[in-house]
């Protein structure tokens, strides 16, 4: 880097504190906020179930400007941990918050649902689904000790009767 652009950086830092920004003026709000499921349904318009053995469930929203927004729910059933989400949007996306090259991927049916599942060696796998009636995406994260078999049974368990969607 030259010396003059390295001075000028340095001088913008020693303005920050002159000008009155302070560290919270120059900081983006969190999207994410602890809410209930009832919050989460309000909101979203989907009821994120959970079986009801579950453990350590905690329902949250995703709210930015100018989306629909995002419910989630995380929890723990027979030791492994989930993170299910739900948006309404026009078309299917990937809402998992998942960004990985997948190892494998799968496309799976669940009518009137269609849906793909993402593995990765490292044991995070995604099940992506759609609900084109209603125009829902839905994304079930399982966490270091994911299967296809694993991620299709607890979709059928989570995903909503289609009349409730």
């Amino acid at each position: 880097m030259n010396n003059k652009l390295l001075s000028l950086l340095l001088v913008l830092a020693l303005m920050i504190p002159a000008l009155g920004l302070t560290e919270s003026a120059v900081m983006l709000p969190n999207p994410v906020r602890e809410a209930t499921r009832e919050e989460v349904l309000e909101a979203t318009g989907a009821n994120l179930l959970v079986p009801e053995e579950a453990t350590e469930v905690s329902y949250s929203l995703i709210e930015v400007p100018d989306q629909e927004p995002l419910g989630q729910v995380r929890f723990v059933y027979q030791q492994a941990e989930y993170l299910f989400r739900a948006q309404q949007g026009n078309d299917p996306a990937d809402i998992s918050g998942m960004y990985l090259d997948w190892d494998t991927v799968t496309q799976a049916e669940k009518a009137p649902f269609s849906g793909t599942i993402c593995l990765d060696e490292s044991g995070d796998g995604i099940a992506l689904w759609r609900y084109e009636k209603e125009g829902y995406n839905f994304a079930l994260v399982m966490f270091n000790a994911a299967t296809e078999d694993g991620l299709l049974e607890m979709s059928a368990l989570l995903l909503p009767d289609p009349g409730e969607a």
